[in-house]
């Protein structure tokens, strides 16, 4: 960053993007880009991912939620992760929804999944207590600066 403001005529910023659907392109502005990031063309703006949602185990016992999350139709969704058993910023409860999503997805047909955490103690928890690790290509990653070396491949988040 202090590059960036030293050298402000070196800086290109990012204004058009080639993967992400309309909806998580506004997320994207809302939080981040005021507004200022496009979508390349119609067929990146309309994109869904193409799943199988009727392959989600009827053993499910709270189907209704983890379809609502899945449905191709809900480009941007966000759930309530809070647990009173929390310690510091790793979440156990976030841990196994993560984990039900990531089950779900790859039972619609996804093959392979990023989870993206902002703690390295989160990333430990996926990895040492996760079994998604053994039986799905999933892979937990911090944000920058490691988010760049994740990001480069495509993955259905």
């Amino acid at each position: 960053m202090h590059l960036a403001i030293a050298f402000p005529d070196a800086v290109a910023k990012l204004t058009m993007q080639y993967r992400m659907h309309k909806d998580i392109c506004h997320f994207s502005n809302l939080v981040a880009y005021k507004g200022e990031l496009k979508c390349a063309n119609e067929k990146v703006k309309n994109q869904k991912l193409v799943l199988a949602v009727e392959r989600i185990p009827e053993t499910n016992t709270d189907r209704q939620w983890i379809e609502h999350v899945v449905n191709p139709n809900n480009p941007v969704v966000f759930l309530d992760c809070e647990a009173e058993e929390s310690v510091g910023p790793v979440n156990a409860v976030e841990v196994s929804i993560v984990e039900e999503c990531a089950k779900s997805l790859t039972d619609c047909g996804v093959v392979s999944i990023g989870v993206i955490t902002p703690f390295r103690s989160q990333v430990r928890e996926f990895n040492l207590y996760s079994t998604l690790n053994t039986v799905l290509d999933v892979r937990f990653a911090l944000p920058t600066p490691l988010l760049h070396s994740f990001l480069s491949y495509s993955y259905a988040l």
